[in-house]
């Protein structure tokens, strides 16, 4: 993937706090690399929907207001930015797989002992993988539909 904001790659450690994810993944520290991917994936995914909605000024748009009324869940705001077109399928699919399987790690609803703690390493390296999959489809997700709606009126040049 190539492309640069005001002339730093993508995934400089000045963005998004994505180095610290990095070493997280490098070092194979699952609970940060887990933790912080998720923290990634959450918030881009609501500027994301955002973006899909048309909503550019959250403080002042009254939708967001009633999106918030409504809660929607992560799960929606993700299906809607697929359906929209705003994340491609294999953004939508590396977002969705993170999505289930930290789910799966603390979320049991009453089916049994967390799988964090019986997780084992592979599994661990599994979901690092994935937890750094999504956190990259997002960022490169909310960086295409930033550039896409800022060259639209016309402050970029292609």
């Amino acid at each position: 993937m190539s492309g640069s904001i005001e002339g730093k790659p993508y995934f400089n450690s000045e963005l998004a706090n994505e180095g610290v994810l990095n070493e997280a993944v490098r070092e194979k520290r699952f609970a940060d690399a887990v933790l912080g991917a998720w923290a990634l994936t959450e918030v881009q995914v609501d500027g994301i929907f955002q973006v899909a909605m048309g909503i550019f000024d959250p403080k002042n748009d009254k939708r967001i207001t009633i999106v918030s009324k409504y809660g929607l869940q992560f799960g929606e705001k993700l299906r809607f930015a697929k359906e929209t077109g705003a994340i491609t399928e294999e953004e939508y699919r590396k977002i969705d797989r993170f999505n289930t399987l930290r789910n799966a790690l603390l979320h049991t609803k009453g089916k049994g002992p967390a799988w964090f703690f019986t997780i084992n390493e592979k599994e661990k390296e599994e979901v690092i993988q994935s937890a750094w999959e999504s956190a990259r489809s997002c960022l490169i997700a909310l960086v295409r539909l930033t550039e896409e709606y800022q060259a639209s009126l016309g402050h970029l040049s292609s």
